[in-house]
């Protein structure tokens, strides 16, 4: 059962604790160089910084009001060289809103991302930008974060995020720095006070109090205007909303609500009448968080309760069904972005909530109209009670810390001391050089072209697994799978009818089974003497590398691992056999996604694929899966908004080849 967060301002603390910020965050207080160890790779410093706007309040690692929502546990750094490319994603337990580490190959204007208590594991498909603007924080991960307790919100592990450019240290050959101002991900919801103006002897009696229509995911990203319109929601395809009414099981979380008798919490006049109409004397009553949401399916704060109408003796359940963002006693928006009815990031909606009389189930409040209750809600800064950390470097004024005595030393007032940065960070790079969207060199090794400059990449890799079939070859392939960047001269005929009880292991007619096969290079070789599968497996066009298996037709499943794990394409296709999705444009969006991890190669190295745009045309790529003895399954890119995969095209048909490598 949910324990109602209570928050009291004492304001003679809190104006006590700014002060002391004013003066800890003077101009004098300028951060130094904290002399790093000296090992491979730049010397890196990054502040965790705040920003005035109130539009992206930045959150501090102390805040006079919400110690608890401002703690800064584990997180993940992210940097993003110009092409895109990750340079590093490190876990690493930053010290008084300072991280220190060391970064291969660093440049300025380099992007970094931080991601505040969020493990570096949510972010294992990321080897470039545009994977990390695909990432989806789920709502158990957001609200709860680490918590053992798994029915109450934790808000000491809220998720924040912030971005900011590398800029080089005047003064230093080798070291960068950045300020990253960062945000919280989730809003905040409090309800305030309920007041009750009732007639005669009636009464209601508020017993549970919870928030509906509470996204499932939510993005890591910044509100960059004023008005925060450019916030991407989460668009919730799949119709999946939680809750946190205890008497409804369908999509409840706990944490959503304050369970039956209001968890525990007793307010000052548990029953509202005429006469006692306040519930709470201490403001708030009760806070929660949730994600932000679209306001298509607007989400809603409910008072559940039991009325009594006057001169009754029957009572009833009622529900009085608030919308945030969205005032019914005016017809101003509050200021917590310009949409009625949709919540942002990082603000608190604060709740006042006015009853007059029953509620109305399923009623839609209209600003202006005198219903039964109405609400006023405002948008506060509760979130945003900032300490700003001074993050300007002094000239000449690095300090060389000796090797080995773990002081950290900072100029003015701060000091902060530690171990140095080996034994201060539990730091781990989950950036190997074995990651989808990196590539396969000429030589039969692998890795990033920004680690790797000097080798010649043939292959990009779309698959860190191998079939088993792959695994038992001698020599065995067992590291992954790589598209060849480029596509073989000509279009081929896949082949003469086949009796397919002669060619095993092949798809069959199951749309699930196309997804599960990746044994293209065994495919290839039970295929010898048809023309695709010969083209691929002969081609001189690049050289194989030592150690691999040689060029081979691509199998069903293998097109479908390139296309999920390059092209970005949504789980939401795994099972359906991508045959006429309906997703607008997905083909267009796949290519390009995939053309754009190809743009890090030198223009001229590889062949980008062909975004189609013409009405009723297509480019179609045969797969070494059979699906009958006249058909074989290829992949079709289509302008007609949907990603053909299994056309069962006649296998006289000619098709294009892109080649692929296990290794």
């Amino acid at each position: 059962m949910k324990q109602s967060t209570l928050i009291t301002l004492i304001i003679g603390s809190l104006l006590a604790m700014m002060a002391l910020l004013a003066v800890s965050c003077s101009s004098s207080d300028a951060v130094t160089d904290v002399g790093l160890r000296p090992t491979d790779g730049n010397n890196l410093v990054v502040y965790i910084g705040t920003t005035a706007n109130n539009y992206s309040r930045a959150v501090a690692h102390t805040d006079p009001g919400t110690d608890v929502e401002n703690t800064i546990n584990k997180t993940t750094l992210l940097i993003f060289g110009a092409n895109g490319v990750a340079k590093t994603i490190q876990e690493v337990e930053p010290q008084n809103q300072l991280i220190n580490t060391r970064v291969p190959n660093l440049a300025a204007n380099d992007q970094v991302f931080l991601a505040i208590n969020v493990p570096s594991s949510v972010f294992s498909t990321v080897s470039r930008k545009v994977d990390f603007d695909e990432i989806l924080i789920d709502i158990d991960r957001a609200i709860l974060g680490d918590a053992t307790d798994k029915t109450i919100a934790n808000p000491a592990g809220a998720p924040m995020f912030g971005k900011a450019n590398l800029e080089a240290v005047p003064n230093e050959t080798d070291m960068f720095r950045a300020a990253v101002p960062v945000n919280h991900m989730l809003a905040k919801v409090t309800l305030n006070t309920i007041t009750a103006s009732l007639e005669g002897d009636a009464e209601f009696t508020p017993t549970e109090v919870y928030l509906k229509n509470v996204p499932p995911y939510l993005y890591l990203e910044t509100a960059e205007s004023a008005a925060a319109q450019d916030y991407r929601f989460f668009n919730n395809e799949g119709g999946i909303f939680y809750q946190g009414e205890s008497a409804n099981a369908e999509y409840f979380k706990t944490y959503l609500g304050s369970g039956i008798n209001l968890g525990g919490y007793t307010p000052t006049n548990r029953t509202l009448t005429s006469t006692a109409s306040t519930w709470n004397e201490t403001s708030p009553a009760m806070v929660f968080y949730t994600m932000p949401n679209n306001p298509a399916t607007p989400t809603m704060l409910v008072v559940k309760g039991v009325y009594k109408p006057a001169n009754s003796e029957e009572s009833k359940t009622v529900k009085y069904s608030i919308y945030l963002n969205h005032n019914t006693n005016s017809n101003i928006v509050p200021n917590g972005g310009p949409y009625s009815k949709q919540l942002y990031p990082n603000y608190n909606y604060s709740v006042d909530l006015f009853i007059k009389n029953a509620s109305i189930d399923n009623i839609d409040p209209t600003p202006g109209v005198d219903y039964q209750y109405y609400i006023k809600v405002t948008e506060d800064y509760t979130f945003g009670t900032l300490q700003s950390i001074n993050a300007v470097f002094q000239p000449n004024e690095r300090k060389n810390q000796d090797e080995t005595s773990g002081n950290q030393q900072v100029a003015g007032s701060m000091n902060i001391n530690g171990p140095d940065i080996a034994d201060s960070h539990e730091t781990y790079d989950f950036l190997s050089d074995l990651s989808v969207g990196n590539f396969l060199f000429s030589d039969g090794t692998w890795g990033s072209v920004t680690n790797y400059p000097a080798k010649t990449p043939v292959a990009i890799i779309f698959s860190t697994t191998t079939s088993s079939n792959d695994q038992s070859h001698s020599p065995a392939y067992i590291h992954g799978y790589a598209m060849a960047l480029r596509d073989i001269d000509n279009s081929f005929a896949w082949g003469s009818s086949v009796n397919i009880s002669n060619v095993t292991d092949l798809t069959g007619e199951g749309n699930d089974d196309r997804n599960q096969d990746i044994d293209g290079y065994t495919n290839t070789y039970k295929e010898e003497g048809k023309a695709a599968a010969d083209a691929a497996r002969t081609w001189t066009g690049v050289a194989a590398p030592d150690g691999t298996s040689g060029w081979f037709l691509p199998s069903a499943g293998q097109w479908f691992l390139i296309l999920k794990n390059l092209g970005n394409l949504s789980n939401n296709y795994v099972f359906d056999g991508w045959h006429g999705t309906t997703e607008n444009m997905i083909s267009a969006q796949a290519a390009n996604t995939i053309n754009n991890r190809l743009s890090v190669l030198a223009a001229g190295s590889y062949d980008p694929f062909t975004v189609v745009t013409s009405t009723d045309s297509s480019v179609n790529y045969w797969t070494s899966s059979e699906y009958d003895n006249s058909h074989a399954i290829a992949v079709s890119f289509t302008n007609e908004g949907s990603m053909l995969f299994a056309t069962n095209l006649h296998k006289s048909t000619l098709c294009k080849i892109r080649p692929v490598i296990a290794f």
